[in-house]
């Protein structure tokens, strides 16, 4: 797992990279540290060496008595520990001069390394100070490990005043080269303990800085990430409270904050699906409960097809010889004294033949299936007029009739007499109900249906003793009423719903026992079914 990770691949490259940075730089200051300590040890040697030039100079100017001095000058400079040999050659290359006594005598030739300073080919040059060290190792052999060595050549000019021609003739030019040799060993000691150090520090600047990274990578990616992957984790196992903290300011943050609304939002979504499920019973019931109230106004509908073919064939039949019987009657009474019994027992006859006419009649408004006269109409003014054929009779003498209708009430598509029929039987009914005393009120507002249209809905309540539930289902049958025998046909609220059907809309009844009844038309409006 740790391998795998980002924060360890991560802290490996970095690692790498500043290794290789390191090493760079480490090795351009080891040649610079190099370079810089050779060449102020050429300085000191080329210093040491015109010192040392310029005491043999004037122990030459003696004669044959300064050579000893001279002798006895590259003795005890060459004691010195960090001199390896001193020399003196003369103007053709012949050692005259030199600490290893067994040199003495000896020729170099002009294309040794001792004399390539100077001499290139038949040419002969002056070198600067830098020039005239070269570097070289011990010969293989020597006592000790081998170790480089530092050679620093002088020249020694017939200059002119300083007296060289009592032994040396004046037309020669170089007389001499002083060749002194310095040991490295000390200061190849302290390079490599130098690069050693370097090394060292080197390594301990990598682990020191890749520690550092790896702990920053740990703080910065490694623990967010972490958290991160445990809240996916937890979320996973349906745990949606859990969140995230939102320290941060950066990307990570960033993926924090958005983890967070994401689990919100899967826990509203959850919350939700959980209250659809609970819920789901009750919908499904009222659901139910719906299409039994369409199943039942379907019934109803087909049985008062049915109910009105029968009736209009049955009206027309009773019709024509109850026409004929109350034509006769009339003419019958007529004929006979007033305050007679036999006029008494005709106008009976005829009250109950015109109580028969009416019935048909009624039958065949509702079986009557003629075309409605449709026309833009505010249901208050339908309301008005009806309410104005009823007021002044004296079954509302004790009756408080109160209006409350919408400002912003929309037209309706009606037929107008039809209209007043179906509210002045509702008018009349809940009156009959209240026994002449108590309160009507009607109201008119727009409303939204559950399609999303618009209907204006009436509504017509009283204050009577309410209808019992068990027979709420048969109101709208024919010939069904719950009034005295001679008081009702049962035909007012067939033909009332027959009309408001037909009209596209739907009336409702809602009563309990002791509180009253409320009857309900609702019908679309213009333009916005």
């Amino acid at each position: 797992m740790l391998l795998r990770s980002i924060s360890f691949r991560l802290s490996v490259a970095v690692g790498l990279a500043l290794s290789a940075g390191l090493l760079l730089l480490l090795y351009f200051a080891d040649r610079h540290h190099e370079d810089a300590v050779l060449f102020l040890k050429k300085e000191e040697a080329s210093l040491l060496s015109d010192a040392i030039k310029g005491s043999l100079t004037h122990a030459m100017r003696q004669g044959r008595e300064g050579r000893d001095a001279i002798h006895r000058a590259i003795e005890d400079v060459a004691a010195r520990d960090e001199i390896s040999r001193v020399r003196i050659f003369d103007a053709v290359g012949t050692i005259r001069y030199s600490s290893d006594p067994a040199e003495k005598g000896r020729k170099v030739d002009k294309d040794s390394e001792n004399c390539r300073q100077c001499h290139l080919g038949e040419e002969i040059r002056r070198p600067d100070s830098p020039e005239r060290a070269r570097f070289f190792y011990t010969p293989e052999g020597s006592e000790g490990a081998r170790h480089r060595l530092m050679g620093v050549v002088n020249p020694i000019y017939n200059e002119p005043g300083k007296d060289c021609t009592a032994c040396h003739e004046e037309e020669q030019t170089v007389l001499g080269v002083l060749d002194v040799v310095v040991t490295l060993e000390t200061v190849d000691q302290e390079i490599a303990k130098n690069r050693r150090a370097m090394a060292a520090s080197g390594v301990l600047g990598v682990i020191a800085i890749v520690g550092v990274v790896a702990l920053l990578i740990r703080l910065l990616i490694h623990r967010p990430v972490a958290a991160l992957v445990e809240g996916t984790r937890t979320v996973g196992r349906l745990n949606l409270t859990h969140r995230i903290p939102e320290e941060r300011r950066d990307e990570l943050g960033n993926l924090a904050r958005a983890f967070n609304e994401m689990t919100e939002r899967l826990q509203r979504a959850q919350e939700e699906i959980r209250a659809f499920a609970e819920n789901l019973e009750q919908k499904v019931e009222e659901k139910t409960a719906e299409l039994r109230s369409t199943q039942v106004q379907m019934v109803r509908t087909e049985k008062m097809a049915a109910i009105g073919q029968m009736a209009a064939g049955v009206a027309h039949e009773i019709n024509n010889p109850l026409t004929g019987v109350i034509t006769f009657g009339h003419l019958l009474r007529r004929k006979i004294p007033e305050r007679s019994q036999e006029r008494a027992d005709l106008d009976t006859i005829l009250e109950e033949a015109k109580r028969c006419s009416r019935i048909a009649r009624g039958l065949l408004d509702f079986a009557r299936t003629t075309d409605l006269d449709r026309r833009d109409t505010d249901l208050r003014e339908i309301v008005e007029r009806t309410l104005s054929l009823v007021e002044h009779q004296p079954l509302f003498h004790n009756i408080e009739i109160t209006r409350d209708y919408a400002a912003d009430l929309p037209l309706v598509p009606a037929d107008q007499g039809r209209m007043e029929q179906v509210f002045l039987n509702l008018v009349m009914n809940a009156a009959e109900a209240m026994e002449g005393r108590g309160r009507i009120t009607i109201t008119a507002a727009p409303r939204r249906t559950e399609g999303g249209g618009e209907e204006v809905l009436v509504s017509v309540a009283d204050t009577g003793p309410g209808i019992p539930e068990e027979i709420q289902s048969r109101i709208f049958d024919p010939f069904f009423t719950t009034k005295a025998a001679g008081k009702g046909t049962g035909l007012g609220l067939s033909v009332s719903y027959r009309i408001v059907e037909d009209h596209g809309g739907r009336i409702q009844v809602l009563s309990k026992p002791g509180e009253g009844t409320t009857f309900s038309v609702g019908l679309p409006a213009v333009g916005r079914t």
